[in-house]
């Protein structure tokens, strides 16, 4: 590990509240502050005063000099005292008991988190407790100074040039995410004068989390790069825990990206994972621009939106040529297709998300049909949630293929957009050429199964370490 002398004095972390050594366990524990106390009620009944002895985001250990008969599984309203705050009330249940101890019972109890500001004050408290050196990040201009510093903005936009708009949009959507938590996060490691590095978790699908926006500044720094890297992306892998949907960890690495390619990409090729849990699909990334004039179109091909039953016969198709878990993170199941959860979530944050399927026929028959997203403009820097998927219903037809990406051209110029990217998952580039798209390289779709969180945390500290 490559280390520099630190302009910048880390935070001093007292030896009590070290972390745990990091395990397969999915929530890692730390060792509670000295002062740090819990009440236990079921309903509005006393049942006992303790000190806690470690503590999660979604777990705590009570150690108490008495024991209570009956305690068992029953809702139970916990009291927190902790060093400097206010009082929290949470909910929680039972998970152990042991008894056989000379300092006291320890009682193991499971928090059972409502949203509300008790909830995110917890969680608040244990990110501090955790991850010490880091912090959320919702200070647009300094992200994107970092972005723009790091050359970020120019890679992800594979141009020269700031492109026009970005950073209002960048700012606008920033607002927006800074008061939904189930919907973002990001943290940053921050510097006296500026942002060392930041990460962003993004939730565009009803259980999946996205990781993007990964970038630090181009010099060394106060500390070391690995351990930069390794203390940011774990708390940000750490974070969609709190989210009772999360099912799917999901990466859209560009082959440039060498880190998020080790990371995610090498992590779910390896061969120890259950079947279904993990998935690599390549793509290629084209950028079409609305301003770009459409390529001619077969006349005897008709464009029109899809039925259900074209609909139902698209998913069949889907489910027949994708792996289950590149469907289930990107919702496209029968269950979600519509995006209702995700579009809900995002409205309430004074966010846009949309899809819809796009067809071309050849007299009444389809040909094929084109998946057509779009999220709130900022949110995802290079705007690779403004996506296009083209899905073949018979054998492979490109001047259908040109039809539909005229139509997409135009779907995204009546919602404001510049442009919008065709995630193509062929080797066939010669009908996106021809519909006047920009070859932005290869890429990965990697999708990592909830369950399989702590095992890519083990491996992205074997590989920073």
């Amino acid at each position: 590990m490559s280390s520099v002398a630190l302009r910048v004095p880390p935070r001093v972390i007292p030896s009590s509240l070290r972390p745990l050594a990091h395990s397969p366990r999915r929530h890692r524990r730390i060792l509670a502050p000295s002062e740090a106390r819990a009440t236990l009620f079921r309903g509005e009944a006393f049942v006992l005063e303790g000190a806690l002895r470690d503590l999660s985001a979604h777990g705590l250990g009570l150690v108490t000099a008495e024991i209570s008969p009956g305690w068992d599984e029953d809702i139970t309203t916990l009291e927190l005292k902790l060093p400097g705050r206010s009082p929290l009330f949470l909910s929680g249940s039972t998970r152990h008991v042991s008894t056989a101890r000379v300092s006291g019972s320890l009682y193991g109890v499971q928090l059972r988190h409502a949203l509300g500001r008790d909830a995110a004050a917890w969680f608040a408290y244990v990110d501090e407790l955790l991850h010490p050196q880091t912090q959320p990040a919702f200070d647009a201009d300094r992200l994107w100074n970092l972005y723009s510093r790091s050359n970020y903005v120019r890679v992800m936009s594979k141009t020269d040039r700031e492109p026009r708009g970005w950073r209002g949009a960048f700012a606008t959507a920033t607002a927006k995410l800074a008061n939904a938590p189930l919907v973002s996060c990001t943290v940053a490691w921050p510097g006296e004068e500026r942002l060392e590095a930041a990460v962003t978790m993004l939730k565009p699908f009803a259980s999946t989390w996205l990781g993007c926006h990964l970038a630090r500044q181009p010099d060394e720094g106060p500390v070391g790069k690995r351990l930069l890297l390794r203390q940011l992306v774990t708390r940000a892998l750490e974070y969609p825990e709190r989210d009772a949907q999360f099912a799917w960890l999901l990466s859209w690495v560009h082959r440039d990206a060498r880190f998020s390619a080790h990371l995610f990409g090498d992590f779910a090729r390896l061969p120890a994972h259950k079947p279904g849990d993990a998935a690599v699909v390549p793509f290629r990334i084209m950028r079409g621009r609305v301003t770009t004039p459409n390529a001619p179109r077969k006349r005897w091909l008709r464009l029109g939106t899809a039925t259900s039953e074209e609909q139902e016969h698209l998913l069949r198709r889907l489910a027949a040529t994708k792996p289950r878990a590149y469907l289930e993170a990107h919702d496209l199941v029968p269950a979600r297709f519509d995006l209702s959860a995700t579009r809900e979530a995002w409205s309430k944050a004074g966010l846009s998300r949309e899809r819809e399927v796009l067809v071309v026929r050849r007299g009444t028959s389809v040909v094929a049909a084109a998946i057509v997203e779009a999220a709130e403009p900022g949110v995802h820097l290079a705007g690779w949630l403004d996506a296009v998927r083209i899905v073949d219903f018979d054998s492979p037809d490109d001047d259908a293929r040109v039809a539909l990406l005229n139509a997409a051209r135009a779907w995204y110029k009546a919602r404001g957009r510049d442009g919008f990217v065709y995630f193509l998952e062929s080797n066939n580039l010669a009908h996106a050429l021809a519909a006047r798209l920009e070859d932005q390289g290869e890429a990965d779709a990697v999708v990592v199964a909830a369950s399989l969180s702590a095992p890519l945390i083990a491996w992205l500290h074997s590989i920073t370490t």
